[in-house]
């Protein structure tokens, strides 16, 4: 089943790809959080397209869905501090880009839970020497609480990183580790 899924995944989101870095360029301060020039799905513009087209206003996304061998993952740029991150808004993309998912035929349940890792990048960049000194203590960066259910029922996993280059850092170690070769993605 899983090949299915990313045959079809790949047939119906082959015009929504783009760098990555790309993907997570912030509009309002023109800047690009991170510079990684493998590819991946613009979940938001797929998003936007399959709504659009059924003439109901587009709900929120996740900006990235990228395929690998062995995990999928949806990736969402936020380019602000922790403190600032608007919890229900994160809810609401993951339970959009779920539903879009889903009514599209791209994924099953048994497959989110199975495959699908929610990867949350912020950028807490302009902490004071006390907040940064807490997070360089910190086993792992937390992720809002709130986004636990979707860890119990629809992920596999959830990671934040409180840095662009921290994302940067796992994606070198972690997501290249499991694709042999993104390409075909």
């Amino acid at each position: 089943m899983l090949v299915n899924f990313h045959e079809k995944i790949i047939t119906d989101l082959k015009n929504f790809k783009s760098p990555i870095r790309q993907l997570s360029y912030d509009k309002t301060n023109k800047v690009y959080l991170v510079n990684i020039k493998d590819s991946a799905y613009n979940l938001d513009a797929f998003t936007k397209k399959v709504y659009t087209s059924n003439k109901i206003d587009p709900p929120c996304s996740n900006d990235v869905l990228l395929l690998t061998e062995k995990y999928d993952y949806l990736i969402e740029f936020k380019n602000q501090e922790e403190r600032n991150l608007g919890t229900d808004d994160l809810i609401n993309k993951n339970f959009s880009s779920i539903t879009t998912l889903l009514a599209k035929n791209l994924t099953d349940i048994a497959t989110l839970k199975e495959r699908y890792i929610y990867l949350l990048v912020y950028n807490n960049d302009k902490l004071s020497v006390k907040d940064e000194m807490n997070n360089l203590l910190a086993k792992n960066t937390p992720y809002p609480k709130k986004l636990d259910y979707f860890k119990k029922h629809y992920f596999h996993n959830i990671e934040a990183f409180a840095t662009p280059t921290e994302f940067e850092n796992y994606y070198l170690k972690h997501i290249m580790n499991h694709a042999q070769d993104l390409k075909k993605y």
